[in-house]
């Protein structure tokens, strides 16, 4: 722990899957970065990476 009077934020599992909204995600990665969690992001299926891999481009156009 930091020895600053800021707490840790713990990092944030978003498990994507097919039937997500990939602006949805995006916009679940962005508020969550603007809050200062690191997030990581879980898919099992090619549906669903589709969808992960969408949302990590939607999140980088929106300034993640």
């Amino acid at each position: 722990m930091s020895n600053d009077s800021t707490p840790e934020l713990k990092p944030i599992d978003l498990r994507v899957a097919a039937g997500s909204s990939s602006i949805n995600v995006a916009a679940a990665c962005v508020r969550y970065i603007a809050e200062g969690h690191d997030v990581e992001m879980s898919a099992l299926g090619a549906g669903a990476v589709n969808q992960m891999v969408k949302a990590g481009c939607h999140a980088q156009s929106m300034g993640a």
